[in-house]
């Protein structure tokens, strides 16, 4: 009964995992890509003047 008990945890905390981190991957992207755009605008304006 162990070996299965531990084989299902295993495998929930895998899943768990490959959940979270793609989310946290997608959330941490959404708050970073406007940011990184304005950046760079920013930058191609300075180098064009």
């Amino acid at each position: 009964m162990e070996p299965a008990s531990t084989a299902d945890i295993t495998a929930k905390n895998k899943t768990t995992t490959s959940n979270v981190i793609p989310s946290t991957f997608i959330a941490f992207f959404s708050i970073i890509s406007p940011n990184l755009l304005s950046f760079l605008s920013h930058l191609v304006r300075n180098k064009k003047m």
